[in-house]
């Protein structure tokens, strides 16, 4: 992969770079959304699977990324290192007049042109009581055996699996409904 490939920012579907990036690096351990989720070395099949899962949440609740940069941060032995800045919307914020969120971004390390390491952060700070907390409590009170089914605990983080996915993308719409209409 070149570095040309993100070096133009814009607006991008969240499908599309971050995809991209977790595609290239798929082979390195336990790596999901940009967060290490256990020590078991995940199989081929288990990495497929997690990153169709993530996807296809990222579509139910029309996640939306806009790169704002791209720019190389160092260099090293491992490789090149780039840093990308985006801009998220999710759970649908643009469609009730919210966001973007800003603070995002995700880094990339490149050695001999192949991607070799990848990780992301999401900046949360605005986006959280404006959108997850609300949203969460919403489904919380409404919609309670779904809140089960789409939560791990409290609400504190999203459960992925094919019943949850579409449960998000029905109830972020008619939350949309709720506080658009």
């Amino acid at each position: 992969m070149t570095t040309g490939a993100i070096e133009r920012p814009g607006r991008a579907p969240g499908l599309c770079v971050m995809a991209v990036l977790l595609l290239a690096v798929a082979g390195s351990d336990g790596v999901r959304g940009g967060r290490r989720r256990s020590r078991r070395r995940q199989t081929d099949d288990e990495r497929r699977k997690g990153l169709r899962l993530l996807l296809s949440f990222w579509e139910a609740i029309g996640y939306e990324q806009a790169l704002t940069s791209c720019e190389e941060s160092g260099v090293s032995t491992t490789g090149t290192d780039i840093r990308c800045a985006f801009d998220i919307h999710a759970i649908r914020s643009d469609e009730i007049g919210l966001g973007p969120y800003t603070g995002s971004s995700f880094d990339v390390t490149v050695h001999d042109g192949q991607v070799v390491a990848i990780s992301q952060a999401f900046e949360l700070g605005q986006f959280s009581p404006q959108m997850w907390e609300p949203f969460a409590s919403w489904v919380s009170s409404k919609h309670p055996n779904d809140f089960v089914a789409m939560y791990t605990g409290s609400g504190s983080d999203s459960l992925l699996s094919e019943e949850s996915i579409r449960l998000w993308e029905r109830r972020s719409r008619e939350y949309v409904e709720k506080v658009a209409g």
